[in-house]
């Protein structure tokens, strides 16, 4: 089975049974944009086999790792259901499953991750059957998606979510009144409902709540008077300038959440530039 991705990193982590495992993220967890916590969508081709399931219930592929001079990390070795078979950097990941693995051999013989940065080049793929399975699909593509020949569609919770982050050490965001001022201008609400509809909600936390241990926050309410107040009594009543970066390949349509942030802020006489920056291959 193939799968397709925006990105990914071959990443170490531990699994709850104390073993070092491997992973495939699309890199995309924290962009410096705005908003948060919404589900991935992931349309699949029919193809008379089940979507490939990426882990097992306990840990998911594993490998050890032999380093090399130069720092880097080679001779991959899998002890998990699926085993690496090879890994080119932003290009594709391969695995075989494992026949040893000790809670039995996966349904699958072989998963194989792809990397493809643009989204018309994925969606094309899929429909093309290039690729058995897309995730996190662009608002405005779904449409499209779900109504091509085979493709089965659907939504589940997230870990992906978009934060807007202020650096506190540099004037006029040292002032907390300032950041307050910025998040009371935001109407979230609005701009998830208009860009996103039902793939998105406000964030409750700095994290996304399926995350073991994520609170329940509330949000600031929309309320550009008091952000106006809160400027003034910081020193800024005529408002500011500063800039806002984000990478272009940082999240499905991470752009119009952006300049949607920018434009409530232009109410309250914060202008903000926009640093939109090429994502690293």
């Amino acid at each position: 089975m193939t799968l397709a991705l925006s990105n990914f990193s071959f990443v170490a982590m531990t699994c709850p049974c104390g073993q070092t495992s491997t992973s495939t993220s699309d890199g995309t967890r924290s962009p410096s944009c705005s908003r948060p916590d919404r589900p991935t969508s992931s349309p699949y081709r029919s193809s008379g086999r089940s979507p490939a399931r990426c882990s097992t219930r306990r840990c998911p592929v594993t490998s050890a790792w032999t380093a090399r001079p130069g720092g880097r990390r080679k001779a991959i070795c899998g002890t998990g259901p699926f085993t690496v078979t090879s890994f080119q950097p932003d290009e594709k990941l391969e695995l075989a499953a494992n026949p040893t693995y000790w809670d039995g051999a996966p349904r699958l013989s072989e998963l194989e991750f792809v990397n493809i940065p643009e989204v018309a080049g994925r969606i094309t793929a899929l429909e093309n059957g290039e690729v058995d399975l897309l995730t996190q699909v662009p608002p405005d593509q779904v449409g499209s998606v779900k109504s091509g020949d085979g493709i089965t569609y659907s939504t589940t919770p997230s870990w992906t979510y978009y934060f807007d982050w202020f650096n506190s050490n540099r004037k006029p965001f040292t002032d907390k009144r300032v950041r307050q001022a910025m998040w009371h201008a935001l109407n979230l609400d609005g701009t998830i409902k208009d860009l996103l509809g039902d793939l998105a909600s406000v964030a409750q936390a700095p994290l996304a709540q399926g995350v073991i241990g994520a609170p329940k926050l509330s949000p600031y309410s929309y309320d550009p008077a008091k952000a106006k107040q809160l400027l003034a009594e910081a020193g800024y009543p005529n408002g500011f300038s500063t800039s806002m970066q984000w990478p272009l390949e940082g999240g499905p349509n991470i752009r119009a959440p952006a300049q949607a942030m920018i434009s409530d802020w232009a109410k309250i006489v914060v202008t903000v530039k926009p640093l939109e920056k090429e994502r690293a291959q």
